[in-house]
């Protein structure tokens, strides 16, 4: 019975060292907390980028080539186009258009600014190609296959700009609700310091 007196205080010791956070007064963080500030891995927050982004890159590319095209080339490229070669003052201003637009879209891949600026050009673009129509000196064949070409390009432009803007709303809203669950954590925290 000696024994058994001596031994229970000993085990009460153990029981009482084994658990750090109630003798130094340490409240446990909730599960809510954790999730919160671990990283974020949907919508472009944090997490891998989209494919929009990269096209538009492609995009800026294929722009700043374009625009040296008709910068450097305008009468030869007019022959190609069907358009008279009279008008190569304007083609060499819509190839600085598009070597801007390029240039914008290479510096900020993720905003849709740029691409919906290659949408306005696209549409003067065909603008300038159904006035061609009616000059004497123009080919229509390489007209209709330019415009065609053109109407092509809208479409693409379009769609890349529409889906930028869809994911900007989108990483705008999550970062708002990111911001919104931390500072829920932040003033969780005092109450449970309080509560302790």
């Amino acid at each position: 019975m000696s024994t058994s007196r001596l031994n229970s205080p000993r085990r009460g010791k153990g029981k009482r060292a084994s658990n750090p956070e109630r003798r130094s007064g340490v409240p446990r963080r909730s599960g809510r907390g954790r999730r919160a500030t671990g990283p974020v891995k949907q919508g472009g927050v944090s997490g891998t980028p989209s494919h929009e982004p990269q096209f538009a890159l492609g995009l800026g590319w294929f722009g700043i080539g374009l625009g040296l095209a008709e910068l450097l080339v305008p009468r030869r490229l007019a022959r190609t186009i069907g358009v008279p070669y009279e008008h190569h003052r304007l083609i060499r201003v819509m190839g600085v258009r598009e070597i801007a637009n390029g240039l914008g879209i290479l510096i900020w891949p993720s905003t849709s600014a740029g691409v919906w600026a290659r949408v306005v050009g696209d549409i003067v673009d065909l603008a300038c190609l159904g006035a061609a129509f009616t000059s004497a000196n123009a080919n229509p064949r390489r007209l209709v296959a330019t415009a065609a070409a053109v109407a092509g390009a809208t479409a693409v432009d379009l769609v890349c700009a529409q889906q930028l803007t869809r994911d900007m709303t989108t990483r705008d809203g999550r970062c708002g609700m990111v911001r919104q669950e931390s500072s829920a954590v932040h003033h969780d925290e005092p109450a449970a310091l309080n509560r302790s």
